[in-house]
């Protein structure tokens, strides 16, 4: 009769009971698998994201095209700002315009009243 109580058996296989670094290595070889699992989640999450936004270009630049219009950029000589336009293409008409004339305008007037304030008071 076989008496099995109160005997300890082993878990691991003899080559892990008798080798530590055997253990070492394992759990080695599970960080590695992880921190591959964990890089290869992380591409596949940033190729989601930024597949989404891809579409949402496309669909603004077929969006433009329908809509018939175009932008075009310039640089304001007397301010040096960036002007942004939108132009109907059948019309070659001024829809929208970034800043707007009458700002450029008031900005450049109230440029020439401040330098004659500081040029008086000098």
């Amino acid at each position: 009769m076989n008496n099995d109580i109160g005997m300890i058996k082993p878990i691991l296989t003899p080559a892990a009971q008798s080798s530590p670094a055997a253990a070492t290595g394992r759990v080695a070889s599970d960080l590695k698998q992880n921190e591959a699992a964990e890089s290869a989640r992380e591409a596949k999450k940033a190729a989601q994201e930024k597949e989404p936004l891809e579409d949402v270009v496309s669909d603004l630049n077929n969006l433009v095209r329908e809509l018939h219009r175009e932008l075009r950029f310039s640089v304001d000589k007397d301010s040096g700002d960036t002007v942004i336009k939108v132009i109907d293409r059948e019309t070659d008409e001024v829809v929208r315009q970034i800043p707007s004339e009458e700002l450029i305008h008031l900005r450049k007037r109230l440029q020439d009243a401040a330098g004659v304030f500081f040029r008086d008071s000098a």
